[in-house]
């Protein structure tokens, strides 16, 4: 604050101070005085002065600093220790000074005066909270009439939080008689009031408060501590341990840690290594800046991220001081790491060119104006085998192809002409042997710099480039990496083909595309440079097995491409396709070690319909897919099936993406029955989708689909909020007479989802279902890819109160493996076993009673699926099956034509008499 504004504050402070010390001081006086039966022209005055003054509270509390009060407890000490006759103070019998009228006149309007020029409020407050005065000062509240509010409580003004504080504040003035401080706001909504007042206790029971506003103060902390939290970049606060007492929101960001991880830990080991990259020790640095922060104002190091990266962060480090007092360190910092790298790769680079430089095997000649050699480097001699004495001296002409004479003529005279230019151009020059050296040429003009005196000619050999380039002339249709066709020569050649079988009769040709097996995995073990070369010798093998009359390309990455002209017959294709596979199956032998390699190949026939080489190369290439689909190292014969059934697929998924965003899902219902006596126990829900052209849509069409594309969790979560929510509504309505579970299946990617477990406790909460009559079924496919983390989901999931079911048991190769290590309590028998009952042997009787038996010594319950004869019913309960469900009893359908139409099935048979376990149903 300047100096300038804070004299003044002081000033209206003691000002202020003063006036409410004459008014005590006189107040003194007067009750010293008990004999004394009419007040005297002076203490009449300030009291008339100070009861005009007081008049109402001013809108919210206004409120005075804490200097405000002490300096007017000092100023009322001191003055009335000066009024008050010494006599008084030990053993008064004096009378009192009567001051003259004039004075108290005086008086009264200094008090007048300064008081109006407060800026806070002064308010007299009784201890029950009542305002008895309120002194009429430069603070102003807009919308509050200051008449209405003497004699009024403060509770209509404050919050219950606030007005607690207030009254426990007021209350300690009054009862211990000392200065009390509370902070409180006032105002509704967005628009509040904030304050700090001071409360000096009176005679009697009344509080005198000094209220200031300190919104602006408090607006200002928020903003800055917006600013802080959202500025790019990094702000820390240590102690002098080192310890961190602060990080900003882009801290916890940039260095991974939330603000837990980092408030309370040493920044040492934690964003700090003990050494940098370099072996710099940072350690002794960090202590020596926590114990002389002022020495090390800026500094740049390495910093741990909490994933162990490094990186650079550049800090500007800044002592907190406290009464003069090192008690912290204030660090911002800013990431560095990309310019600090690319410096470290800038300094390499320069070494890395100076050492070009210095061992350049480019030729560097140095002539004069007319073209005489001056001077040349080492390399030329190499390069040319004519030594640097043979050639000082001589025209370069001489040593040129007689076709470049002009050219480098012109070169010369322009780079004289125009010192600023570098030309750059090519030349022929003969080696001894007489054969010509292409070089690169860069002419710059230092024919005024005195240690060259010449014009430097930059000379590349170029000649393995320009034979390259003739060769590119002949080859341009040749892949670089494997010597075949590429894709612009193959596409040429099979427009060719496709042509052809328009103008000659009989003509056929088949189109093989063949892609690699896990190519990508020789590439991140082995590293591309051998990846390379196992393409190239994997593209002369596929070409070992071709005739002279094809053409084998590659057709981009790990894909190649084979055109088979002029076919006799179907099978030589697929003899072809056998014999790359053949081929590949044999160990390729690299430095690295043996490598195998393997190709899915789909394959395409020539037809007239083709008009187009990218309709043939698009069908092969879905061929090839649908091999890869079945499993690596196959082949496939395409189909007009597969390219409808592509567009359908790819139709079909845009389609369900936009059923998810217009709930054109509902959920049908399945009951499970008590198999003897026969009644409805439970539903399993199942998901339907309703089209909006195709009409009602059953899940194997589309679960697949939504499986692959991930949507099946929000279709899954509809699902089980559905069905929680109408068994919860019927259990409800149907009270003791009949309750209802609910079976809900759990997908592969649902049971992957992070947030299973909460979602299920939300929707249970939601609904009000209870727990115990939610079942969810979980496949071994589901539990399969990692089973410790499965096991661990599963006793979160039973934690919950719900039951678990193994669906589909029988059908996994580890199903009582499974059993054992997760805590399922419900098997549902697969309805492959169930329809073989009583068939052929009856061999799936027996795999049905041994899960049961299973099942009753696992203390656990079954579910018999796909019960649809009245001969599978009957065996069942035979077998003791307590529960069971199928199209016997009733088709998947809606809640209510369920429920009411599957309540009492007739018995397959008149009168069952066969004895049932007495396990309790779920």
């Amino acid at each position: 604050m300047p100096r300038r504004m804070t004299g003044s504050i002081l000033t209206s402070f003691v000002a202020v101070a003063a006036s409410a010390a004459v008014f005590l001081a006189l107040a003194a006086l007067a009750a010293a005085s008990p004999a004394t039966a009419m007040e005297t022209g002076g203490q009449a005055a300030a009291r008339d002065v100070w009861e005009k003054a007081l008049v109402s509270l001013p809108g919210p509390f206004q409120a005075a600093s804490w200097e405000y009060l002490a300096i007017t407890l000092a100023a009322v000490s001191a003055l009335t220790l000066a009024v008050t006759p010494k006599g008084r103070r030990t053993a008064d019998t004096a009378p009192p000074r009567i001051p003259p009228v004039g004075y108290a006149r005086r008086q009264r309007h200094e008090m007048q005066a300064m008081l109006t020029a407060m800026r806070s409020m002064v308010v007299e407050v009784d201890h029950d909270g009542r305002l008895v005065r309120v002194a009429r000062t430069a603070y102003h509240a807009e919308g509050f009439d200051p008449a209405r509010l003497v004699g009024k409580n403060i509770a209509r003004l404050l919050e219950e939080t606030d007005l607690r504080a207030v009254r426990q504040a007021l209350c300690h003035a009054v009862e211990q008689r000392l200065v009390q401080h509370v902070d409180f706001s006032s105002g509704r909504g967005r628009v509040r009031r904030h304050f700090s007042a001071a409360l000096t206790p009176l005679p009697g029971r009344s509080v005198l408060a000094v209220v200031r506003d300190v919104t602006p103060l408090k607006d200002s902390e928020a903003r800055y501590r917006e600013i802080v939290e959202l500025t790019n970049c990094i702000i820390l606060r240590l102690d002098r341990t080192g310890r961190i007492t602060f990080a900003n929101e882009f801290a916890q960001r940039f260095f991974g840690f939330s603000r837990e991880e980092l408030v309370g830990r040493n920044a040492l080991e934690t964003i700090l290594p003990p050494s940098d990259s370099s072996g710099r020790d940072l350690a002794a640095f960090f202590h020596a800046l926590c114990a002389h922060p002022e020495a090390y104002p800026e500094s740049e190091n390495e910093n741990l991220r909490k994933n162990g990266e490094r990186v650079f962060v550049s800090w500007a480090n800044r002592p907190i001081l406290e009464n003069g007092v090192v008690t912290g360190i204030l660090c911002v910092g800013g990431d560095v790491t990309r310019q600090r790298r690319a410096m470290d790769e800038l300094v390499r680079r320069e070494r890395f060119h100076g050492s070009i430089i210095e061992k350049s095997t480019d030729i560097i000649t140095i002539v004069d104006a007319l073209g005489r050699i001056l001077h040349e480097s080492p390399s030329a001699a190499r390069r040319l085998g004519l030594s640097i004495e043979e050639t000082a001296g001589t025209r370069l002409e001489s040593h040129m192809h007689p076709d470049d004479h002009t050219m480098f003529g012109g070169i010369l005279k322009a780079v004289a002409a125009n010192p600023d230019d570098s030309p750059a151009f090519e030349f022929r020059r003969f080696r001894r042997d007489g054969s010509p050296l292409f070089l690169e040429a860069t002419a710059t003009n230092c024919l005024t710099d005195d240690a060259v005196s010449g014009i430097i000619l930059n000379c590349r050999d170029v000649t393995d480039r320009k034979a390259f380039e003739e060769q590119l002339k002949r080859h341009v249709f040749l892949d670089a990496l494997t010597g075949l066709p590429n894709r612009a020569l193959f596409l040429d050649r099979l427009t060719h083909a496709i042509e052809r079988i328009k103008r000659k009769p009989g003509y056929q040709f088949a189109v093989l595309f063949v892609d690699l097996d896990r190519f990508q995995l020789i590439n991140d073990s082995l590293g591309h440079s051998v990846g390379d070369r196992l393409l190239a010798r994997i593209g002369r093998r596929i070409a070992d097995c071709l005739r002279r009359v094809d053409t084998v390309a590659r057709f981009g990455g790990d894909e190649f491409i084979l055109l088979l002209d002029e076919i006799d017959d179907d099978r030589q294709a697929i003899r072809v396709a056998e014999r790359i596979r053949e081929s590949l199956a044999r160990p390729f032998a690299m430095d690295e070690g043996e490598v195998f390699a393997s190709a899915s190949i789909g394959i395409v026939y020539s037809t007239p319909d083709y008009t187009d080489p990218d309709q043939i190369v698009r069908d092969a290439d879905t061929a090839m897919f649908k091999a890869k689909a079945r499993g690596k190292g196959g082949y496939r014969v395409f189909h007009s099936r597969m390219h409808k059934q592509a567009v359908s697929l790819l139709a079909l998924e845009t389609d369900l993406r936009k059923a998810v965003d217009r709930d054109e899902f509902e959920v049908h219902y399945q009951p499970i029955l008590s198999l003897s006596p026969s009644r409805t126990v439970g539903v399993e829900a199942l998901v339907r989708w309703r089209h909006p052209t195709r009409g009602l849509i059953a899940p194997m069409e589309f679960v697949p689909m939504a499986e692959e594309t991930g949507l099946i969790v929000d279709i899954g979560g509809f699902v089980l909020a559905e069905a929680c929510r109408r068994v919860a509504a019927f259990n409800a309505q149907a009270g003791s007479k009949q309750t209802l579970f609910v079976s809900v299946n759990l997908s592969v990617r649902q049971f992957d989802h992070e947030g299973l477990v909460a979602d299920i406790s939300r929707v249970l909460a939601h609904t009000g279902l209870a727990p115990g009559l939610l079942k969810l079924e979980v496949t071994e496919s589901a539990i399969a890819a990692n089973p410790g983390q499965a096991a661990r989901l599963l006793e979160s999931l039973r934690d919950l109160g719900v039951g678990l079911s193994m669906d589909d048991f029988g059908t996994g190769y580890s199903s009582l493996s499974h059993l054992h290590a997760f805590p399922f309590d419900t098997l549902k028998i697969d309805r492959s076993f169930i329809s073989g009952l009583g068939l052929g042997g009856d061999k799936n009787g027996k795999i049905v009673h041994s899960i049961l038996t299973l099942a009753k010594n696992l203390d656990m319950s079954v579910i018999a699926e796909g019960i649809e004869t009245d001969v599978q019913w009957e065996r069942l309960v035979a077998m003791d099956c307590l529960l069971g469900q199928g199209y016997r009893f009733a088709r998947p359908g809606p809640f209510e034509s369920v429920v009411d139409g599957a309540e009492s099935p007739s018995p397959p048979c008149a009168n069952p008499s066969h004895p049932r376990h007495s396990r309790t149903l779920p």
